[in-house]
């Protein structure tokens, strides 16, 4: 897995140097095996309208939470609390919409392997994750200052967090995974890592079963994700010590690798879940 890894950067770090746009491939097979476990079947998609929704009130942090499949077969979550609407739609790759509403102030935040898009008003700024540079990163801080929809969901993010994972249901631990992924082009490196930890640690043993309930085939589909969250989090620990034996030079191309591999792989589990636990019966 090494080599492949330090092939897949050697050829992104030529592509870059290179001022192309073209992205290298010999990483892609990662990735694919990434999301390969949370693929469904045609019939499963065709079936998708008449997928199962469910919702819970969080009365601790004000947060209507909803869980379900669109029209398009992507699993979607919604959060609304006063003056507050998020929206996440993930398809089976991992590919990512994220809509959030705070007030007048809305943010758009679209995450695929190679682009990130986010977008405030009128303006748009992208970028592949796995070449961001402190410039592309800065930029996206800049358009995200004084945001009443960030700092709404951060806060509701923050409030989650800072509870016991004892408490996470599937609502709330998607919430952390899509928080991980705004905090980060907000300017928070280390809430990767915190939300990996605690969705794919050893903790995952004692979680309780507090939502979605009322399926024979809940149980086999909750712990397929938990499976999967778990296996996550080791590949992300892996790759960050692998990254951490580079040289200088191509450190920080691996390292967003590594975050890129994670968000991927942790969308893909909220996917697979829900994409099974809302079949109908």
């Amino acid at each position: 897995m090494r080599r492949a890894r330090s092939l897949f950067v050697v050829a992104v770090a030529i592509t870059a140097l290179a001022g192309t746009q073209a992205v290298a491939e010999a990483g892609g097979e990662r990735l694919k095996m990434a999301t390969s476990t949370c693929s469904v079947t045609a019939g499963d998609q065709a079936a998708s309208r008449e997928h199962k929704a469910h919702q819970r009130y969080d009365a601790a942090s004000g947060v209507q939470f909803w869980a379900g499949m669109d029209t398009q077969g992507r699993a979607v979550l919604r959060l609304t609390a006063a003056r507050f609407e998020f929206e996440k739609a993930v398809s089976a790759s991992g590919e990512t919409s994220i809509r959030i509403v705070g007030g007048d102030d809305r943010v758009n935040v679209t995450f695929a392997q190679n682009s990130i898009s986010v977008g405030r008003g009128k303006v748009r700024v992208g970028f592949d994750p796995r070449l961001a540079t402190e410039d592309d990163e800065n930029k996206v801080r800049q358009l995200l200052v004084g945001s009443r929809a960030v700092r709404a969901f951060r806060t509701i993010v923050a409030h989650l967090e800072s509870r016991g994972p004892e408490e996470d249901d599937y609502f709330v631990t998607a919430t952390l995974v899509d928080g991980a992924l705004v905090g980060l082009i907000d300017g928070d490196r280390g809430i990767i890592g915190r939300v990996a930890r605690r969705i794919g640690g050893r903790q995952r043993a004692r979680l309780q079963v507090v939502a979605l309930r009322g399926q024979e085939r809940y149980a086999d589909c909750w712990g397929m994700y938990e499976n999967t969250v778990s296996w996550a989090w080791n590949e992300y620990q892996s790759c960050n010590v692998e990254a951490s034996d580079d040289p200088w030079f191509i450190q920080s191309i691996n390292t967003n690798f590594c975050t890129t591999e994670w968000i991927i792989r942790a969308e893909s589990a909220a996917f697979q879940f829900l994409s099974c636990a809302a079949l109908p019966r």
